[in-house]
């Protein structure tokens, strides 16, 4: 992934991604190359994406969220 804001959000760099600069199709292309080389190191970052999308980005969790923003500018009025 491009190594910019809003995917160091998301993201653990070398937990379940690795990052590139912006712009850079030589280290975009390295970095995908590595991943097909590397089958154990795939199922290892797809492993870890899985584990950090049930612990901070499921569907509940969204919506637990924009919930308290809604209840945070109500409040305000």
């Amino acid at each position: 992934a491009s190594d910019i804001d809003p995917v160091r959000e998301t993201v653990e760099v070398g937990q379940n991604a690795i990052l590139v600069k912006p712009a850079s199709p030589v280290e975009l292309a390295s970095a995908i190359e590595d991943i097909l080389m590397d089958r154990q190191k795939a199922h290892v970052l797809g492993a870890r994406s899985r584990e950090i999308y049930e612990k901070r980005f499921t569907l509940e969790q969204s919506l637990g969220h924009l919930m308290e923003f809604y209840r945070q500018v109500v409040s305000m009025i």
